[in-house]
């Protein structure tokens, strides 16, 4: 293809260098719904049907997985809260996952800044702004039930 576009360079770029830096391949997928970090196989798998602006997005997302997976030393230790081996149903889980996913959102922007890609900051705040709230939302329904009522929730 002649015209690559902005993105579509930069999800190139960014590829290479994830692959550089961690030894991780990075797969275009039609048929993912999701797009996933799999530290057991070394690969993130994206979701091609998104545009590559939102590709780029969620690249970055999973990277940040995995740059926090590969942290090293005691205050990237001191960031886990949980090892997820509890109920999925426990508050300490939710907040676990929560506490993950930000840190995974924050990790892929801070990849992307230090590397100098380019990416579009106003689009990644909105996804992760919108995937944070599903995780607060569903998290939310999984620890209080359907129905749940903001006004029994405990937070102590």
């Amino acid at each position: 293809m002649a015209n690559k576009t902005l993105y579509q360079k930069s999800f190139e770029l960014i590829t290479q260098k994830i692959k550089e830096d961690y030894n991780v391949d990075v797969k275009v997928n039609y048929k993912a719904q999701q797009d996933f970090w799999l530290p057991n196989l070394n690969t993130i798998v994206i979701n091609g049907n998104r545009s590559w602006k939102r590709r780029v997005n969620f690249l970055l997302h999973e990277i940040g997985h995995v740059v926090n997976d590969n942290a090293k030393g005691p205050v990237a230790k001191s960031m886990v809260m949980h090892d997820y081996s509890s109920t999925s149903r426990s508050k300490l889980h939710f907040i676990s996952v929560v506490n993950e996913e930000l840190r995974a959102w924050n990790s892929g922007k801070e990849f992307a800044i230090k590397n100098s890609f380019p990416f579009c900051i106003v689009s990644y705040n909105d996804d992760t702004t919108n995937c944070v709230m599903s995780y607060v939302k569903y998290g939310l329904q999984n620890v209080y039930g359907n129905d749940i009522n903001i006004d029994y929730i405990n937070i102590k």
